[in-house]
């Protein structure tokens, strides 16, 4: 009956790999690519999300963990995106850090 950590956080891990998903298929329907990412174009997406209806993980601060995440990866190399270990919010402006 434990609500051990894989309980916590394996619906988390799923919210923001299907928010991974919805942005990638934006970006392709919008003609961009993940080096094009930088705020103005994560605030028109997050625009498109609410206007579809989605009631979660509509803000950017709600993207930051995902963001945060690719960066680290090095997969976005847009000027958005210059992870810093420990300083997070100086990756993306007008993003909070977590």
């Amino acid at each position: 009956m434990g609500g051990g950590p894989a309980t916590v956080k394996r619906p988390v891990v799923a919210q923001h790999t299907h928010l991974l998903a919805h942005l990638s298929e934006w970006l392709d329907d919008q003609g961009l690519a993940a080096d094009d990412l930088n705020t103005d174009v994560l605030h028109a997406y997050l625009l498109d999300r609410r206007a579809a209806g989605y009631g979660f993980l509509i803000s950017l601060r709600g993207m930051a963990p995902m963001l945060r995440y690719v960066c680290g990866l090095d997969v976005i190399r847009s000027s958005g995106c210059r992870h810093r270990p420990g300083r997070w919010s100086s990756c993306w402006p007008g993003i909070a850090g977590t």
